[in-house]
């Protein structure tokens, strides 16, 4: 825990974007300790795998896929709420090299751009907005 402590900004943030259409943190995740625990509950809950990596906007970036037919923690219990099935996260740095922010998008139409044009996916997308 504490190499990824060492990689992290005290004030370190994570911001989500699901577009409305998946789960996601409402409000952005801020201090090393919340954004830790963030995604190690996310890990410990989702089976993620690597898809590619990328860059998206400029910033180091990689697509990860969450195989919902494999994993039944992925389905939620309420039939409104739905689980993306690919998200990216893209993370800024300072000049020192540790990460201030991460960036989560998994709303798909903000995934779009990037798919096609890293043609990473199989899967069809819609093919209008930018990712973030």
């Amino acid at each position: 825990m504490s190499g990824l402590e060492a990689l992290l900004v005290e004030g370190v943030r994570t911001v989500t974007d699901a577009g409305g259409e998946f789960l996601s943190a409402l409000r952005p995740i801020v201090g090393r300790d919340r954004v830790i625990r963030f995604f190690w509950k996310t890990a410990e809950r989702y089976r993620t795998k690597v898809e590619t990596r990328c860059t998206a906007n400029g910033l180091p970036a990689v697509i990860l896929a969450l195989p919902a037919t494999q994993n039944p923690k992925v389905r939620s219990q309420n039939p409104k709420v739905r689980m993306a099935p690919r998200l990216m996260l893209g993370c800024e740095s300072t000049c020192d090299g540790k990460i201030k922010t991460i960036y989560m998008v998994s709303a798909t139409r903000k995934l779009a751009m990037l798919v096609r044009s890293h043609r990473v996916f199989t899967t069809p997308l819609i093919p209008s907005g930018a990712p973030r």
